[in-house]
Order: structure tokens, then C-alpha cells, then sequence
């Protein structure tokens, strides 16, 4: 397993956002583990009915790959529910550990929109994970 590149990471993120405006402005970090400061992690997805793709509703939750502690990497929902669909998040050279990292831009100082995307810790191959407006 490699080190993420976080540089290439974020800079996919940004990608992902879509076309700057000058008053543009972005916040955002790369996840690290509570417990041991690890960035890899193993990704499950939980997607609920009223997600969209560019507006994202569910939870995305992670388990450090180097000591095993569970957390939400991303959390976005009104009421609780069951997940409608729930997705192991895996590589096609057959990893199934990722860096994660979220961006998230203001326009003006308002929120408009943010990506939380993952790089895969084997091949480097990146992935959006979701979307939020």
C-alpha cells in the first residue's frame, strides 16, 4: 500500500466542483484516523431514497485500515432512516483501502456546494464518493 497523495487528491476534488468564480473561496482536509492518525481506510456507502447525485443523502462511514476505529467520514440526513442502498467501496486492481478527502466551496462566504472524494491506497485511481449542495 502506498502513501495518498493528497495534493493529486485535492486536486481531483477541486476538479469535481466544477468551473472557480473569482469570489470563490474552499475549505476542506484530508480524513485522518481519531485513534492513530492513519489516512487509509476501508469506505462503506449508505445512500438514502432521497439522494440525489449532486445532492447527496446517507451517511459515508470509514474504518481505519491501520488500527481498525469506526467513524462517519461524511453524515448527511434529515430524519433517521434505513439506508436504501449500501455500497462497499473497492478498486478495480482490487483494493478496497482509500484516502479520503472533502472540499467544500463558498461563494461569497455562502455555502454552494462540496465533494467528498477517494484515492485508492494501491493504484491511485480516484473516485467521488458524493456530492452535496
Amino acid at each position: 500500500m502506498k502513501d495518498p497523495d493528497s495534493e493529486k487528491l485535492f486536486d481531483y476534488a477541486h476538479e469535481q466542483l466544477g468551473k472557480r468564480l473569482p469570489t470563490d473561496t474552499f475549505s476542506g482536509g484530508q480524513r485522518s484516523c481519531k485513534g492513530c492518525e492513519g489516512k487509509v481506510f476501508r469506505v462503506i456507502v449508505e445512500t438514502h431514497e432521497e439522494s440525489e447525485p449532486d445532492n447527496f443523502a446517507g451517511r459515508i462511514l470509514s474504518t481505519c485500515v491501520a488500527c481498525g476505529e469506526e467513524m462517519d467520514a461524511l453524515g448527511v440526513y434529515g430524519a433517521p432512516r434505513e439506508a436504501a442502498q449500501t455500497r462497499r467501496v473497492g478498486c478495480k486492481c482490487g483494493s478496497d483501502a482509500f484516502a479520503i478527502a472533502q472540499v467544500v466551496r463558498f461563494d461569497e462566504g455562502f455555502f454552494d456546494n462540496g465533494v467528498i472524494v477517494a484515492g485508492c491506497a494501491k493504484c491511485g485511481k480516484k473516485e467521488t464518493l458524493a456530492r452535496t449542495e
